[in-house]
């Protein structure tokens, strides 16, 4: 059983995504948070083996979120999700210690091969992710 926790302000998010993996996946155990602090407490209450975090949050913003889990948990694997695709949000987040980005367009996709890679000890990049790197080399 591999667990996942969405955190996300969104509520239509959170369930847009635990409706995709009831119907499209099988194997997992889903939790959610709906700000930074709350993700913070489950992480340090409960066991997560890949935590997909939102970029803005209303309290805590995900890259505070993430350098925290970072310096708390390092081997746990962050996927940033956003509907920010600049290069320098991609950038910031992978140095902080993200294991992956992806668009919050290019989800439903790309989550599931985003969390393999992650748990496999990869990087994955959505497409619109790498393309904004690669434009931004240029």
């Amino acid at each position: 059983m591999i667990r996942v926790l969405i955190v996300d302000d969104h509520k239509t998010v959170r369930l847009g995504l635990q409706t995709y993996f009831h119907e499209e996946a099988t194997g997992y155990h889903i939790g959610e948070a709906a700000t930074g602090q709350e993700a913070l407490e489950k992480c340090r209450t409960e066991m997560w083996d890949v935590i997909l975090l939102d970029l803005s949050l209303p309290d805590v913003g995900g890259r505070q979120v993430l350098q925290q889990l970072h310096d708390e948990r390092p081997a746990l694997p962050v996927i940033m999700l956003s509907f920010f695709l600049e290069h320098s949000h991609v950038r910031q987040c992978l140095g902080a210690g993200a294991a992956g980005y992806l668009a919050k367009e290019e989800i439903p996709e790309h989550v599931l091969p985003a969390i393999e890679a992650v748990l496999a000890g990869r990087t994955y990049l959505s497409p619109g992710a790498q393309t904004v790197l690669l434009e931004s080399d240029r």
